[in-house]
C-alpha cells in the first residue's frame, strides 16, 4: 500500500499547502468513477443542470456600501534576492541528470538500500485481501518512503524470486479509515532487482540536451538564467500578495456577501475535484483521504479562508472600479473567450459568467489586473 506527497488547492484565499499521505492504488473504476463526478460538475457549473446562486458580480454590487478602501498606491515593500546560489545550479543539474538515469539490472546480490526491486504483492487484513492492496510487477524504489513504515525496510536483504511475509501496521492517522492502525500482512516476491545509473555530465551529454550549447560551461548558465526568471516570478509573485494583504489589513469591510463567501467555497471544492480528477478519486474519497472530513465539514472549516478571500476580491474590484481597470462586456467577452475553450463550454460569455467557473475566471482576471497595478505602483526596496 503506497502512500504519496502533494502539495494541493493553492486558491485565491491563500489556503495552506498540504503534505498527507495518499493510500490507495489508482484503477479503471476509481477512474470511471471520478470521472463521471467531474462530469455531472461540470455539467452543473456550465448551467446544463442546477446553476449556482451567488448574486449580482462583484462588478455589479455598490461595493461602496462592503468596503472601504485605505492607502494602496505607494506601499512600500522589500525585494528579496532572486539570484541563484552555486548550490541551487548544482541541484538543479543534479535532478536533470536524475531524470535521465537508466536501469541497471543487478544479478548475484540481494536488495538493497537505493535499489528499485520489482515486486508482486498481496496485503491481507485478518486473513482477507484488502481493496488497493495488491499489485504485480510494481517498481519500487527502497527507502523512497513510498510504502508504509516497515516495507521497504523488510525487502532489504531479499533475493530475486524470494517471497517474504511482511508483518505491518497502518498508521493510526491513515487516511483510509478501513485500515488505519490496523495490523496486516503483505506477502511481497521480488521478481528482479535494479539500479538507477545516473549519467555524468559531460559536453557530449550537453549537446543531446540541448544541441544549441556546446560544452558545460554553457549549460551551467542556461540552467543558472532559469533559476533566475523562476525566481524572479516567485518573488513578484510573492510581494504581489503582500501587496493585496495590506490593502485588505488597510481597508474597512461591513458585512460580507453571504453568495461571495459561498463563491469562494464552491471555487475550493472545485479545484479539489480536479485535483481528485487527476489521482483517480472522487471528490468525496479526496476530502478523506486529504483532510480525514466530508465536503460538509470542509465548507465550515474553509468558511475563514473564503471570507478573506471575498475580502481581497472585494479590493480588488473596488480598486478596479477606482482606476478604471474593469473590463467593458466586449473585453470581457475577449478574456473569457480561453477560459470558455479550455472548459469545453458550450454557450456564450454571458452564460458561462452564471457558473462557478466563469466567475472565477471573470475574477481571477481582474485579480490578475489589479495585483499588477498595485505592483506598478508600489515602492520595491532591492
Amino acid at each position: 500500500m503506497k502512500k504519496s506527497t502533494i502539495t494541493v488547492l493553492a486558491m485565491t484565499a491563500a489556503m495552506t499547502a498540504l503534505s498527507l499521505m495518499w493510500g490507495c492504488n489508482k484503477n479503471d473504476e476509481a477512474a470511471d468513477t471520478a470521472q463521471t463526478e467531474a462530469e455531472t460538475t461540470q455539467d452543473t457549473q456550465a448551467g446544463t443542470d442546477e446553476k449556482p446562486d451567488y448574486g449580482p458580480l462583484i462588478s455589479e454590487l455598490n461595493l461602496g456600501e462592503y468596503v472601504t478602501l485605505g492607502e494602496y498606491k505607494g506601499l512600500s515593500v522589500s525585494k528579496n534576492n532572486t539570484e541563484p546560489t552555486e548550490e541551487d545550479v548544482n541541484a538543479a543539474i543534479d535532478s536533470a541528470l536524475a531524470d535521465k538515469a537508466e536501469k541497471k539490472e543487478v544479478t548475484g546480490r540481494p536488495v538493497q538500500n537505493g535499489d528499485i526491486a520489482n515486486i508482486d504483492y498481496e496485503g491481507k487484513k485478518d486473513g482477507v485481501a484488502f481493496d488497493g492492496g495488491t499489485a504485480q510487477g510494481y517498481d519500487l524504489t527502497i527507502g523512497s518512503g513510498q510504502f508504509i513504515p516497515g516495507f521497504e525496510d523488510g525487502l532489504v536483504g531479499a533475493e530475486v524470486g524470494e517471497t517474504r511475509d511482511l508483518n505491518l501496521t497502518f498508521p493510526e492517522n491513515y487516511g483510509n479509515s478501513d485500515l488505519a492502525g490496523a495490523d496486516v500482512v503483505f506477502t511481497v516476491t521480488v521478481n528482479s532487482i535494479s539500479e538507477s545509473v545516473t549519467p555524468q555530465l559531460t559536453d557530449e551529454l550537453v549537446k543531446e540536451i540541448d544541441s544549441s550549447l556546446n560544452n558545460v560551461a554553457e549549460y551551467r548558465e542556461q540552467i543558472t538564467e532559469k533559476l533566475r526568471s523562476e525566481n524572479e516570478s516567485q518573488e513578484d509573485s510573492r510581494i504581489k500578495n503582500e501587496l493585496l494583504d495590506m490593502v485588505v489589513d488597510a481597508s474597512q469591510y461591513e458585512e460580507l456577501p453571504q453568495g461571495l463567501v459561498n463563491e469562494q467555497i464552491d471555487i475550493a471544492i472545485l479545484q479539489a475535484g480536479n485535483y481528485a480528477t487527476s489521482m483517480g478519486i472522487s471528490t468525496d474519497d479526496f476530502f478523506n483521504q486529504f483532510y480525514g472530513i466530508n465536503i460538509d465539514q470542509f465548507k465550515e472549516q474553509y468558511k475563514e479562508y473564503a471570507e478573506h478571500g471575498a475580502k481581497q476580491m472585494l479590493a480588488v474590484f473596488a480598486i478596479a472600479e477606482k482606476e478604471g481597470l474593469l473590463l467593458n462586456d466586449s473585453e470581457t467577452e475577449a478574456a473569457l473567450k480561453e477560459y470558455m475553450t479550455n472548459l469545453s463550454f458550450d454557450g456564450d460569455y454571458k452564460a458561462f459568467l452564471e457558473t462557478t467557473d466563469g466567475r472565477g475566471s471573470y475574477e481571477y482576471i481582474h485579480y490578475d489586473k489589479v495585483l499588477q497595478y498595485l505592483y506598478d505602483n508600489a515602492d520595491i526596496k532591492e
